[in-house]
């Protein structure tokens, strides 16, 4: 294998913290009212400042607009959610206020919260992104699940996470199973960058090691004990039906894959059949009505014990198989 990227040991911290700003406060510019006369006001008060950025954020069409005004006044003034619902804020300074107005104007515009904070949680833990991630969704936990049951706490099994992204399931994985050898890979040199800050910051030691590669093109015949992947299977006729977070700022490259979405999950099956060892199994995430269509390719390419999960919204979310002993 080439271009493994060898993760550092540090102690296990979670990455909380702002992300960077781009452009500065240019948005404050054309701030409304209510932030204007909030620079001249000493009192700031918490209430009146959550009900315009609420507006705000309800015009623009977020779904939940008082939780994350919330959530966006913790964020600009460095506190929790918890104080900002007591009113337990200090007088915003004018620079708290025009980041304030220049995260809700980012939020307006439909910037993912997740991008806005730098981070996100999966599995429990924190994990820094970027424009150059996708954002875990709680859905892919599943994929977790699905490891965690197939491997035991002593297990030395050798796992892959292909298409790794922010490192999000080869980290909870490897968290909960530490002597599992895996191997997290990527095509984008930008998302191994996140993935090695998130590896560095959240596992105290690791065996887990980033490869640059386009799926399983560097891996040796019968290498690998399992594979884990939530590949793109968005296909390009429904991207205007996703939320304009997704369609806009996420990375293509992490969205769509081909005429039917599933370009990416047919090539790695075919080689997965071999790379895998007798025994070995894969798990993949699938779109809503993907199932059948995924369970069938496993099948013809000769996996066996063929299995479905449904996510908690009933939808058949990952399918997997066994390659025969």
């Amino acid at each position: 294998m080439k271009n493994i990227v060898t993760p550092t040991r540090s102690s296990c911290r979670l990455p909380v913290r702002l992300p960077e700003q781009t452009g500065g406060n240019d948005e404050a510019a054309g701030s409304s009212d209510i932030f204007n006369n909030l620079l001249d006001d000493r009192s700031n008060r918490t209430e009146p400042m959550l009900v315009e950025i609420e507006r705000r954020l309800a015009q623009a069409g977020i779904e939940s607009p008082r939780l994350e005004a919330q959530l966006l006044l913790a964020l600009a003034t460095h506190v929790r959610r918890v104080d900002v619902m007591r009113g337990a804020l200090p007088v915003l300074c004018r620079e708290q206020l025009l980041e304030l107005e220049s995260l809700v104007s980012r939020r307006e515009k439909r910037v993912p919260l997740a991008y806005l904070r730098g981070y996100q949680e999966f599995y429990g833990i924190e994990f820094k992104v970027a424009p150059a991630v996708l954002i875990p969704r709680p859905e892919t936990e599943i994929l977790v699940d699905i490891a965690l049951q197939r491997t035991c706490p002593q297990s030395n099994a050798r796992i892959a996470d292909i298409g790794t992204g922010s490192g999000c399931i080869a980290i909870s994985i490897a968290r909960h199973r530490d002597q599992l050898q895996v191997i997290a890979t990527d095509l984008s040199m930008d998302a191994l960058k996140i993935a090695q800050h998130n590896v560095n910051h959240i596992l105290s030691t690791s065996s887990i090691h980033l490869l640059q590669a386009d799926l399983l093109s560097e891996f040796a015949t019968g290498s690998l004990d399992g594979i884990v992947a939530n590949l793109p299977y968005v296909s390009p006729g429904e991207k205007e039906r996703l939320q304009p977070e997704i369609r806009t700022y996420e990375p293509d490259t992490a969205l769509y894959a081909g005429p039917d979405g599933l370009s990416l999950i047919r090539r790695l099956i075919g080689q997965a059949a071999i790379v895998l060892r007798p025994g070995g199994w894969i798990a993949l995430e699938v779109g809503c009505g993907q199932s059948d269509s995924v369970s069938g390719m496993l099948e013809d390419r000769g996996f066996s014990a063929v299995f479905r999960e449904k996510d908690l919204a009933g939808i058949e979310r990952c399918v997997g198989g066994i390659k025969p002993s």
